[in-house]
């Protein structure tokens, strides 16, 4: 729950949610605007005193428009068209798909409470993946028409922003052992401050298992690295084909399942990043104490009353 990397197999879906990418002199007017609208929706936030989960959720369309603009220099007529898809899936989301999740999680919270097995895990993916996969899956069929129009600088921008974002990750795995120890122990307070806010204050054995599972090392890092420029190298040679219908099926198959027509690496980074989760859980669990188990599911009702909609 606090390792946030285990999100990443949505990758596959990164045209609709994607980081955006560095400015250009062409843009400057909009991102003006843009930073003037988040400016003002954080301070919505603070004068509100509202949970910044809870706003993010309710307001999910306006915040994906914002990055998609940013993130393609969309056209007017372009925001036009995908403003109501962005709009009807996120409803859609909301109406069909979270209240089966919320269904999962409330059994999950009540195996929490005693011991959580191995199926305890595999069954709350398992739902989260199949409903956050069947929205996307009719996002990317209302969507593919625009996608596959984007212009050729369109589609450079995005591949750029890819290019930028693996740069850092490339030039970490040239680092000396002295910088890169140093690379690890900041990871490794990073991991101990979300496992504290999850569950308390963790014990000496759970360091070590956040270390041990989670760590910072070199063979992590290229896994993740040829990961997510697999992920990156798909999706520009998908929109570059211009195709609507290749573009449609070949996104709506990566939203039901990220290893379609994946490399055998790919797979087995995959596969290795989930048991890897799996494994952590099982070896968690009995070091809980009474006071962090009670800790963990009094975080974790509150998140979901949030989805449904109370304080």
């Amino acid at each position: 729950m606090f390792v946030g990397r285990h999100s990443q197999y949505y990758g596959m879906v990164v045209i609709f949610f994607a980081s955006p990418p560095k400015a250009k002199k062409k843009n400057m007017a909009f991102n003006f605007r843009k930073k003037i609208a988040i400016i003002s929706f954080v301070l919505i936030l603070i004068i509100q005193g509202c949970s910044l989960r809870g706003v993010a959720y309710r307001h999910a369309d306006f915040l994906i428009m914002v990055q998609l603009d940013d993130w393609l220099d969309l056209s007017r007529a372009q925001k036009h068209e995908i403003e109501p898809l962005v709009e009807a899936a996120v409803e859609e989301f909301k109406h069909d798909r979270i209240p089966k999740i919320i269904q999962a999680a409330d059994r999950f919270i009540e195996r929490a409470k005693l011991r959580l097995e191995r199926n305890d895990i595999i069954e709350l993916r398992s739902i989260m993946e199949r409903e956050l996969g069947a929205s996307l899956a009719l996002l990317a069929e209302k969507g593919s028409p625009i996608l596959a129009k984007l212009d050729d600088d369109q589609i450079q921008n995005l591949e750029e922003e890819f290019e930028s974002s693996t740069k850092t990750m490339e030039e970490s795995l040239k680092l000396t052992e002295t910088k890169w120890k140093s690379r690890a122990e900041k990871r490794q307070t990073t991991l101990q401050e979300r496992f504290e806010w999850w569950l308390g204050t963790p014990s000496d054995r759970q360091k070590e298992l956040l270390r041990d599972y989670f760590g910072n090392n070199r063979e992590h890092t290229n896994d993740r690295l040829q990961y997510r420029q697999e992920i990156q190298r798909s999706v520009v040679e998908l929109l570059k084909t211009k195709n609507e219908s290749k573009i449609r099926d070949t996104l709506a198959s990566w939203a039901k399942d990220p290893t379609s027509g994946r490399s055998a690496m790919f797979n087995r980074i995959h596969k290795a990043d989930r048991e890897r989760l799996l494994a952590f859980i099982a070896a968690l669990d009995p070091t809980l104490s009474r006071e962090q188990r009670e800790h963990g599911i009094k975080k974790l009702a509150s998140l979901i009353n949030e989805f449904r909609g109370r304080d």
